[in-house]
């Protein structure tokens, strides 16, 4: 499970970022998100019309087709062996999918929160999916795989990175299933660093700078 992310960069550096790879923002004016969680708006990437465009949404997918803007099970993580399996994702991840914006995230040990994020603490995306409901909007989900080497010392999941010169393949809708499949393994760079930091980060709704500082 990840459930979890920070996006701690300001409007201007998200901004500096998305242009590396040719994306349409507008109203990037959200407070940095130090504990982003499941339910709360995160910046999403997705290929509109020929364009990819950043926009806020709600994290914890939310199938079109879903009575209520509620959904009675999780779907904030999608597993990527099972992917095609759950009715939630089967068609999301076929046309539907997204880029993550992110610059970390957090994983439990034994009840210990630890910090996960690239060594030079630089923006990157995981991947994701996404659906719009008549209620509930603009929604994703988070795509996680068997942790690499680094990881598996800290937990059994972790979220799906790609490297940049992989997005645009990604968020091409014509971009066929087998490849889209083969893009969701493990992280192969060898520059993430992870460090415990404060059990404040339990709370949610904790969005303070010292979330992500080390403890001892």
């Amino acid at each position: 499970m990840s459930g979890r992310l920070t996006e701690r960069k300001s409007p201007q550096e998200i901004n500096d970022f998305l242009s590396l790879f040719s994306v349409i923002t507008e109203n990037l004016d959200k407070r940095p998100h130090y504990n982003l969680a499941p339910s709360q708006e995160g910046l999403i990437v997705r290929e509109i019309k020929g364009h990819k465009r950043a926009d806020y949404a709600r994290w914890g997918l939310v199938p079109h087709w879903c009575r209520d803007a509620e959904p009675k099970f999780k779907t904030h993580n999608a597993q990527a062996e099972n992917i095609l399996q759950k009715p939630s994702f089967s068609e999301p991840i076929k046309r539907q999918r997204c880029l993550i914006v992110a610059d970390g995230w957090y994983e439990w040990v034994n009840k210990q929160p630890y910090y996960f994020k690239k060594e030079d603490s630089s923006s990157f995306c995981f991947t994701g999916i996404y659906d719009f409901h008549w209620k509930a909007g603009l929604s994703f989900s988070m795509i996680t795989s068997p942790p690499n080497d680094f990881m598996r010392v800290y937990h059994h999941r972790m979220p799906v990175l790609l490297d940049q010169s992989e997005f645009d393949t990604w968020l091409d809708k014509d971009t066929d299933l087998g490849t889209v499949l083969r893009m969701l393994r493990p992280y192969e760079g060898d520059d993430l660093i992870a460090y415990p930091v404060s059990t404040m980060v339990n709370n949610p709704n904790y969005n303070e700078p010292d979330c992500i500082e080390a403890v001892h």
